[in-house]
């Protein structure tokens, strides 16, 4: 009975664990321009210069003016964002973000299949 509990909790701890980094993105470490980040299409982390991060799905231009696209529960927002107030912007890494993503899962699946199958061994010739 105690080796159920322990597997219980054990698997408890490495499932909360996936849903904490299943919402993770990681971004390139280089800044580009907002009219690159406007061609690209992709996610975009904004730094300021009193260094906030604002984080976007997209930047749009419209009419000349740029904005950055922000989820809402059901919607969208468009804000408008200044040139001259942005200190970094980065677009997403979408390789990175998919194996930080991955990682865990794997892991928490090798873990879980070893609390399972402790004699599982693979063959010896």
């Amino acid at each position: 009975m105690k080796t159920i509990n322990t597997q219980i909790k054990v698997i408890a701890f490495v499932l909360s664990v996936l849903i904490l980094f299943q919402g993770c993105t990681v971004y390139k470490s280089t800044s580009i321009s907002l009219e690159a980040a406007v061609q690209l299409k992709k996610k975009v982390q904004i730094t300021t210069f009193d260094n906030q991060k604002i984080k976007f799905k997209r930047i749009v231009k419209r009419d000349g003016k740029y904005f950055g696209v922000k989820w809402l529960k059901d919607n969208t927002k468009d804000i408008r964002v200044f040139e001259n107030d942005i200190k970094k912007l980065k677009i997403e890494n979408k390789t990175m973000s998919i194996m930080v993503s991955a990682l865990p899962i794997a892991l928490a699946l090798y873990i879980i299949i070893a609390l399972v199958f402790p004699n599982l061994r693979a063959p010896t010739y």
